[in-house]
């Protein structure tokens, strides 16, 4: 029981700072564009989840060609060859080295999602138990080696309140450290490890890379459009039931990326090479 109010409490706390953070330094525009937003990432989320490995190879050559296109159009402005013939040869070419790389970009996301993952569950364990420290440390002061209670001063407290993301990162990020002196070294070991191993898998097995990384992803955008959803509609109701249930909902965003890397599998199964019937001569 102390373990799940624990893991509350941490969650509360990194919540409540990126509510903040985001609130104070946001622009306005988006931060009233937030149904919109989510209402994407649900549809991008289920669409990577279902049909991300299937038109993977798809979207990069169309992708490296949309790029070769607009360096077409640019050569052609500065060089003063026909439009249609640079913009059509740009896309060709773009796109073939889309098609042919393909393999080295699965590497390339793969390495991204892993290392995102591996570094997201140490800062889970490693780094974000420090964040209520950090809190209060802002409330206290040293004297003769113990920490007391002060009230910080009004300059202390507008320099509290406009830092900036990185600003509050850089501090948080000096005040773990001095914690926990390994941390820099763990998460740089750990990084390093999740990306060549991300590189790896995605050269050697394409397909299982493709299917894993992509079901991540998909799970990722689909959590994070519910969440905005229902922290904009019911943001008091949603937040008690995830404090009550919430190896409930760890077990549903578990299963929708269980059945993703099903589904995936499936319609991304090599398809048999077909027996040609021998005849006689």
């Amino acid at each position: 029981m102390e373990t799940g109010n624990s893991v509350m409490s941490d969650l509360s706390t990194l919540i409540d700072h990126a509510q903040a953070l985001a609130a104070q330094h946001a622009p306005a525009d988006l931060l009233n564009e937030t149904v919109p937003l989510a209402v994407m990432l649900l549809v991008a989320g289920v669409g990577l989840s279902v049909l991300g490995a299937k038109m993977a190879r798809v979207a990069s050559t169309f992708t490296f060609a949309g790029a070769g296109a607009v360096a077409g159009f640019y050569f052609a402005r500065q060089s003063g060859y026909p439009m249609p013939v640079c913009i059509g040869a740009g896309a060709l070419v773009f796109g073939v080295i889309g098609y042919q790389t393909m393999r080295f970009w699965v590497g390339v996301l793969t390495a991204a999602v892993l290392s995102a993952v591996a570094l997201g569950a140490f800062g889970y364990q490693r780094v974000v138990p420090h964040m209520t420290e950090f809190d209060q440390s802002m409330q206290t002061e040293t004297v003769n080696g113990e920490f007391t209670f002060s009230v910080p001063s009004p300059e202390q407290q507008a320099a509290y309140r406009s830092r900036s993301p990185k600003q509050w990162a850089q501090q948080f990020w000096a005040f773990a450290t001095q914690r926990d002196g390994a941390l820099e070294q763990g998460a740089l070991t750990l990084g390093v490890v999740a990306v060549l191993t991300g590189l790896c898998l995605g050269v050697v097995a394409m397909r299982w890379a493709l299917i894993l990384s992509t079901a991540l992803l998909g799970t990722s955008f689909v959590t994070a459009g519910m969440s905005t959803l229902v922290s904009h509609y019911w943001p008091e109701q949603g937040y008690e039931a995830f404090a009550a249930r919430p190896a409930v909902f760890g077990a549903i965003i578990g299963g929708f990326f269980v059945s993703s890397f099903i589904v995936q599998t499936a319609i991304t199964r090599p398809v048999p090479a077909a027996k040609v019937e021998r005849t006689g001569p």
